[in-house]
């Protein structure tokens, strides 16, 4: 996935990581590498209640839990996790507003609507969207209007009216 000429790599799966996690380590891991960030959503878990409590947090609080320095942090030391902060503060904030909640269990329950949250999450991206897709459905090609609309531009899956309609021909 590119965005303004950067490329990034969808991260390894999360051991025992809920979706709306499995999301927050792919916005980390364009700050930081994977170890770092699972280190970092392991001691945000810890430091606030729940993830809505994150939601609402000062951006200079969320780097000092990720630091696993809480309120005590110094300017120089947030320096480098303010804006991985930022970002998965308002990625928790993009989620909220587009499934009142906090959680993206829609991705199994009803794809279809799934997919379409996912594509207003411009925090996640495209191609974790995507991920978490093939996660809710468990390893299956995770079929959405844009891959459709490929699809039928190669030639190779005519549109249908649906996407459930086009997945089954997929």
């Amino acid at each position: 996935m590119t965005r303004f000429g950067t490329w990034w790599r969808t991260p390894q799966l999360m051991k025992d990581a809920s979706l709306l996690e499995q999301g927050m380590l792919a916005v980390l891991v364009r700050h930081m590498s994977q170890e770092k960030a699972e280190s970092a959503i392991s001691a945000l878990k810890s430091s606030f209640p729940d993830w809505n409590e994150m939601r609402v947090a000062q951006i200079q609080e969320i780097g000092g839990f990720m630091l696993k320095k809480g309120r005590r942090a110094s300017r120089h030391a947030l320096q480098n996790v303010l804006a991985p902060a930022r970002d998965a503060r308002d990625y928790l904030q993009e989620v909220f507003q587009r499934v009142h909640g906090l959680d993206l269990e829609i991705l199994r329950e009803d794809p279809g609507a799934g997919g379409k949250v996912l594509q207003q999450l411009p925090k996640l991206g495209l191609a974790a969207g995507s991920q978490l897709m093939w996660i809710a459905n468990g390893g299956q090609l995770p079929v959405h209007g844009g891959l459709v609309r490929v699809l039928d531009r190669l030639g190779l899956v005519s549109r249908s009216g649906s996407v459930k309609k086009s997945g089954e021909a997929i």
